[in-house]
C-alpha cells in the first residue's frame, strides 16, 4: 500500500489511477500539512500530481541503449588530489563539493579541503576528546552560502558546526542521546534545513522511532517525520533489536534513497514503494511517485539481517536519481539490475537492464546463516573522457562524483578507451595521460560532473 508522508505524522492512503485527481489531492494536503493554520486556503496549496508507475512487467517495457552522462551533465573535470603528508587518501567514506571547494573524508586523513585544481587547502578540525574535537561521524554536510561544515558526531552525540577554513564554531551542546535510538545517525542539509536520520537498528528504546528529526538555527529539534510502518511496529522493533544465536530476528534497515537537484529534495523510506517530495514551506513530505511492483515483501522479510533467497525474488526499489530532464529509477529483481529512465516533460518511459549481484558469506558461529547483499553501480557511459563513470558520491545537488583509486586506475583497458567517440578530445587525452602515469602511491583520482 502505497503511504503518504504530511506533518509530523504520515497519513495512509491508495490510489488506483495512473494519475490522481487534482481536486482530492489538494483537499488532502489543505488537510493534513496546512492544519492549524485557517489562513490558509485550497489556492495556497501548491497542486502537485501524483503519479503512478506500474513496474510489475519490467522486461516487458520499451529497452533503450546503455544511458549517457551528457544526458544530465554539463562538464567533466579530472581532478588530481595534492599528496602531502596530511593528505595520504586511502580509506575515503564522504566526498562534498562546492562551486570552489572540494572536502574529502577519510578515515586516516580526516576532513580535508582541496580547490577545483586538487590543490590541498587546509584541514577541518581534528580528531580527540580536547574542546572542538571530534571522535566520529558518517558524513558531511556543508552550506556554500555561509561557509559551514556539519556533521554528527556518534561519540558525543552532538553536531558540529566548523567554517571552510576548519575553525571550530560550535556544537549543539545538548546531547541527542536521549532521542536518537538507532547506531548509525547522519545530518542531511538542504535548502537551509539540517535534518538528523535515525536509523534500525536501535539500541535505546522509545515510545515512537522517528527518522527525520528537522532542527532550527538553535539545534533544537522542532518536528519529527515518521515512517508510518515504524509506528505501527514499536513494540516488535525494540523486541528485534540485539543479535542473538537466532540472528534471523535481529532487524536493520539501510538509509532512506535520497536525491536532491535544484533545491527539490526527494526522498524514499527503504524498502517503501513511494517516491515523497520535502515541502519547504510546511516542512512536510508530500508524494510524487507512487511504484507499482507487485507483491511487496513484509516488513519482517525486508528487515531481517539474515533474509531468505525469496525477498530478492520481489520488485526493489535500489535508488533514484533527480536530473534536469529525467528521473532514473534503480530497480532490483532476480538478480537483474532495472534501469527505468522516466521523462518528466512528457511520462515516456523506458528500461535498461544491466547486471546486479547478490553477495554472500557466511556468519562466523551461526546456524549456518548467510549474510546476502545487492552489489551494483549507479553508472553511466562516460561519453566526455570514455569508460563508464560510477556515481560514487552525490553533493549538494550539484554534483556527481566518482573515485578512482590507483590499483582500479590500473585496470582500466587504455586501448579500449582511446578507440570510444567521446565528446571533448582534449579531455580523453588528459584521461589517457593519468591512466598511463599513474602510481600506485598516489591519491586518488577525481572525475567531478557537474549536472545541467
Amino acid at each position: 500500500m502505497p503511504l503518504y508522508g504530511i506533518s509530523d505524522y504520515f497519513f495512509i492512503n491508495q490510489y488506483s489511477d495512473m494519475r490522481v485527481n487534482l481536486t482530492i489531492f489538494c483537499a488532502f494536503l489543505l488537510l493534513f500539512c496546512c492544519a492549524g493554520d485557517k489562513s490558509k486556503t485550497k489556492e495556497d496549496v501548491i497542486q502537485q500530481e501524483i503519479i503512478t508507475l506500474d513496474l510489475t512487467r519490467l522486461q516487458n517495457m520499451h529497452a533503450c541503449d546503455e544511458y549517457f552522462l551528457s544526458e544530465s551533465v554539463d562538464k567533466l573535470d579530472i581532478v588530481f588530489l595534492e599528496l602531502t603528508n596530511n593528505t595520504l587518501i586511502s580509506n575515503i567514506f564522504d566526498i562534498k563539493v562546492t562551486e570552489k571547494d572540494i572536502f574529502v573524508c577519510d578515515y586516516k586523513s580526516g576532513i580535508s579541503r582541496f580547490d577545483h585544481e586538487g590543490r590541498f587547502l587546509n584541514k577541518i578540525g581534528r580528531k580527540g576528546q580536547g574542546p572542538g574535537e571530534y571522535q566520529g561521524f558518517y558524513n558531511i554536510e556543508v552550506d556554500d552560502d555561509k561557509k559551514y561544515i556539519y556533521f554528527y558526531d556518534y561519540v558525543y552525540s552532538k553536531i558540529f558546526k566548523f567554517n571552510f577554513e576548519g575553525e571550530f564554531i560550535n556544537d549543539s551542546l545538548k546531547r541527542f542521546s536521549d532521542v536518537i535510538s538507532g547506531t548509525n545517525p547522519y545530518v542531511l542539509l538542504v535548502n537551509d534545513k539540517l535534518f538528523l536520520i535515525d536509523l534500525l537498528p536501535v539500541i535505546h528504546e522509545r515510545e515512537k522511532y522517528f527518522t527525520f528529526a528537522l532542527f532550527d538555527d538553535n539545534y533544537q529539534i522542532k518536528k519529527y517525520l515518521y515512517n508510518p510502518e515504524l509506528l505501527t511496529r514499536t513494540k516488535e522493533i525494540w523486541e528485534n533489536r540485539q543479535l542473538s544465536y537466532g540472528w534471523k530476528n535481529f532487524w536493520t534497515e539501510k538509509n532512506p534513497s535520497i536525491s536532491v537537484y535544484d533545491k527539490q529534495f526527494m526522498m524514499s523510506f527503504y524498502a517503501g514503494d513511494t517516491i515523497y517530495r520535502f515541502d519547504l514551506e510546511n516542512e512536510c513530505f508530500t508524494p510524487l511517485f507512487i511504484l507499482r511492483m507487485g507483491d511487496k515483501p513484509t516488513f519482517e522479510e525486508s528487515h531481517q539481517w539474515i533474509k531468505d533467497d525469496s525477498f530478492f525474488d520481489h520488485i526493489l526499489l535500489l535508488d533514484f536519481l533527480d536530473t534536469q530532464k529525467y528521473i532514473y529509477f534503480y530497480l532490483f529483481k532476480s538478480n537483474h539490475l532495472y534501469i527505468l529512465k522516466y521523462e518528466k516533460e512528457n511520462g515516456k518511459q523506458c528500461i535498461y537492464k544491466d547486471v546486479a549481484t547478490i553477495d554472500r558469506w557466511n556468519i562466523p558461529g551461526s546456524p549456518s546463516f548467510v549474510r546476502k547483499l545487492i552489489k551494483y553501480s549507479l553508472s553511466f557511459k562516460n561519453d566526455f573522457c570514455g569508460g563508464s563513470f560510477s556515481i560514487n558520491y552525490r553533493s549538494t545537488g550539484k554534483y556527481w562524483v566518482s573515485v578512482l583509486f590507483p590499483e582500479q586506475m590500473k585496470e582500466i583497458k587504455t586501448e579500449e578507451i582511446g578507440k570510444e567517440v567521446v565528446k571533448d578530445q582534449n579531455l580523453i587525452k588528459e584521461y589517457l595521460r593519468v591512466l598511463e602515469n599513474i602510481r600506485e602511491d598516489d591519491n586518488p583520482i577525481l572525475l567531478i560532473a557537474t549536472l545541467k
